[in-house]
């Protein structure tokens, strides 16, 4: 999940900013020393915790297919619900002279205002349930936040872009879903579909 929306938000930003490496490192007084002069863009990922507002119980049916799973009414196999969470990344612009970062910030901004998904591979068992990650930009948390953030990595605060990407945990890129033993417990199992904001 995180690797991939860490691929993802990198394939924007060189998209906006070609050239520029790309970095995913906390953004300390240490790191900011190692690069020194070199122009850089960093995608802090600061927090990670579960989206309560998608958390639902029961299980939810599925039949394979030969082009896949699908939701059914008479399943062969279950899963649980999967769990969402959020990501918030701080993505700062390392450069020099403040008019570069003002605008490399920009055109940062541009590229991922432009978006409301990321495009995420999801495991073939999750596609019954339409799952999507939803990005938000330059929606900031609160101002104590950002400040404890700085403090916390020692380093002189720099203008920011926040973004936060919510997803379903899947982990069905390594599980598989569970088979029903008793065929009569297929009858009460109805499938269930993610709502997306």
């Amino acid at each position: 999940m995180i690797p991939d929306v860490d691929k993802a938000l990198k394939d924007l930003i060189e998209q906006a900013v070609p050239g520029t490496p790309v970095m995913f490192d906390a953004p300390t007084r240490e790191w900011s020393d190692r690069i020194g002069t070199a122009q850089t863009i960093n995608v802090f990922l600061y927090d990670l915790r579960q989206d309560l507002a998608y958390a639902s119980v029961g299980a939810i049916g599925l039949r394979q297919q030969p082009a896949g799973w699908v939701s059914a009414t008479s399943p062969t196999h279950t899963i649980h619900p999967p769990t969402w969470y959020v990501l918030s990344y701080m993505i700062t612009a390392w450069y020099q002279d403040p008019g570069d970062m003002h605008r490399i910030l920009q055109d940062i901004l541009i590229e991922l205002s432009s978006h409301t998904t990321l495009d995420i591979a999801f495991s073939q068992v999750l596609q019954p349930l339409n799952p999507t990650a939803v990005m938000f930009v330059a929606d900031p948390p609160d101002t104590r936040t950002v400040t404890e953030l700085w403090t916390s990595l020692g380093n002189t605060p720099l203008p920011n872009i926040n973004c936060t990407v919510t997803l379903p945990l899947d982990r069905y890129q390594r599980d598989e879903p569970g088979p029903i033993a008793d065929p009569l417990v297929s009858d009460v199992i109805t499938g269930i579909k993610a709502i997306a904001p």
